[in-house]
């Protein structure tokens, strides 16, 4: 009856032993996936930063090259609104001289109708 005891403990024993590495296996298997999970976030974490700031970059590159063409424009319509004013100021003078001219016409029409 001892051997039969000593038997089943055997038995009992060795099955929880198999049953111990089984669990350390599944263990060791559970703790490379959640180590290759890690780094495959940290990679991800990387490629994000670096995504992150090339749009920055980029999008501060777009910004100084809009306010650079803003810029020219707005220097390019200060030299037209200049021009327009020259011109302007010209015409103006041009019907001084018109009015001058028809005035002086006027006068030597009444001269000469006289």
């Amino acid at each position: 009856k001892e051997e039969a005891t000593n038997s089943v403990a055997s038995q009992s024993i060795t099955q929880l032993r198999s049953e111990i590495d089984a669990l350390k296996s599944a263990l060791v298997a559970k703790e490379q996936e959640a180590a290759r999970e890690r780094e495959a976030a940290a990679n991800l974490h990387v490629v994000l930063d670096q995504f992150q700031q090339d749009h920055e970059a980029a999008s501060k590159a777009e910004i100084a090259k809009l306010q650079k063409a803003l810029a020219a424009a707005q220097e390019e319509l200060e030299l037209a609104s200049r021009a327009i004013t020259a011109r302007d100021a010209e015409l103006q003078r041009l019907h001084e001289q018109l009015a001058a001219c028809a005035a002086q016409l006027t006068a030597r029409d009444a001269d000469v109708a006289k």
